[in-house]
């Protein structure tokens, strides 16, 4: 591997690992603090914005997966850093509507599941990258 390769690929692994302790602490800070706030109300508001919320973590996955990252990985000139950033940041924004629903719904599990779709949807962002880089690499391939 040239060296002009292995920098980007160091920057894009270290990106990813960045948002992956980022969606750790999220979470764990979800799992402490939920339950010790206790909910944000009697009412039950907070379970249903958890539920709510949960809902749009996902629609949030599949439009990164399905939409957002293949209509960006369409440009050739798109650099592949980018779209490890977008998918990186998408990926990230469950843990934080879990944390959020954890600390409305008092319920320190609530913020445990939306870290798994994070984690989740990291993984998926970092497998589409790769996908991405190997078909411009096949691409790149000179052929007879």
């Amino acid at each position: 591997m040239s060296r002009s390769t292995q920098g980007p690929k160091n920057l894009e692994a270290i990106l990813r690992w960045s948002f992956i302790a980022s969606i750790l602490v999220i979470t764990a800070v979800g799992l402490v603090l939920g339950p010790s706030i206790g909910p944000f109300d009697e009412s039950g508001i907070g379970d249903s914005f958890a539920a709510i919320a949960f809902l749009v973590a996902l629609v949030t996955f599949v439009m990164m997966r399905a939409v957002i990252l293949p209509s960006m990985a369409s440009n050739p000139a798109m650099p592949l850093q980018n779209l490890a950033i977008v998918g990186y940041a998408f990926a990230e924004s469950p843990a934080i509507l879990g944390l959020v629903a954890a600390l409305l719904s008092g319920r320190g599990w609530v913020a445990l599941a939306f870290g798994l779709v994070a984690l989740l949807a990291i993984a998926s962002a970092a497998q589409y990258t790769m996908h991405v880089e190997q078909q411009r690499a096949d691409l790149d391939f000179p052929r007879l």
